[in-house]
């Protein structure tokens, strides 16, 4: 995997998750997935991209996109933050350190009730799609890349409501992997 198609892949989920139309907030946190484990292990050396939306900005950026698009302003205001973490880990014992966290965040993710919806393992890396909700509604989408060339690691976690029946139909549109696993 390279940042180029990583960075791609973290747009789409972004624009995923921005697509999927807002619904009124949950308690703070329900599909929050702390990034800071990911932070940590790579430190500045490592870290090609952090990014940490929450509270009073996403607040303001609904605000500005309600002239120009409601639907995708309400799907802001329907979410509580939204972080990206990539990492370049440039060493074996890095590599293998990334992919401890990510092992154990994914098993944190199925104690926790989180389903995995897609799962795709190649000779470039592993990808996983997690969400955690209700049969109606999606509360948080956490992402997880690992590649397996570069030592590429990828943490995406949007914590607020996703109207499930939303999220269907776009990932029929774009043919995302395992979104069709959402139909009833």
């Amino acid at each position: 995997m390279n940042i180029r198609r990583t960075t791609l892949a973290l747009g789409a989920a972004i624009c995923l998750l921005a697509a999927t139309g807002g619904q009124s907030p949950v308690a703070a946190g329900n599909g929050f997935v702390d990034p800071e484990p990911f932070i940590e292990l790579g430190g500045e050396d490592d870290l090609t991209l952090e990014i940490s939306i929450s509270g009073a900005l996403l607040k303001m950026i609904s605000a500005g996109l309600a002239g120009a698009d409601k639907d995708l302003a309400d799907t802001v205001a329907g979410l509580h933050s939204i972080h990206a973490v990539i990492l370049t880990m440039d060493t074996e014992a890095k590599q293998l350190r990334g992919q401890e966290l990510l092992r154990a965040t994914e098993k944190r993710l199925r104690r926790g009730a989180w389903d995995r919806i897609a799962r795709v393992n190649d000779d470039e890396g592993n990808l996983s799609v997690w969400i955690l909700g209700t049969e109606e509604t999606v509360d948080g989408v956490t992402v997880l890349i690992r590649g397996k060339q570069d030592g590429e690691l990828v943490f995406v976690n949007i914590d607020g409501i996703i109207d499930l029946a939303r999220l269907e139909e776009l990932g029929e549109t774009l043919n995302l992997p395992g979104l069709e696993n959402l139909e009833d």
